[in-house]
């Protein structure tokens, strides 16, 4: 398993850089942190140049989650 050298991260909203896992996470601040930052669910695997997971396409979140919410963290090189 090959791990990154920098911590990378992007934005829910934004296009995938590095192909491998990604973690969502989001300010603790915010009302449905908990259902984000402690679930290992909210690990996936994203090709780059794809679209980074839509909480509410991809997780069938109700209102109040949108994309740009998370912050998406680069865990494991493929």
């Amino acid at each position: 398993m090959a791990f990154p050298r920098t911590l990378v991260r992007r934005y829910g909203d934004s296009t995938c850089p590095a192909t491998g896992v990604w973690q969502a996470r989001m300010n603790p601040d915010r009302p449905l942190a908990n259902l984000v930052n402690g679930n290992p669910l909210r690990q996936c695997w994203v090709m780059a140049g794809d679209a980074m997971p839509d909480p509410q396409r991809d997780w069938l979140v109700a209102d109040g989650l949108i994309a740009h919410d998370l912050v998406w963290r680069f865990l494991v090189k493929a």
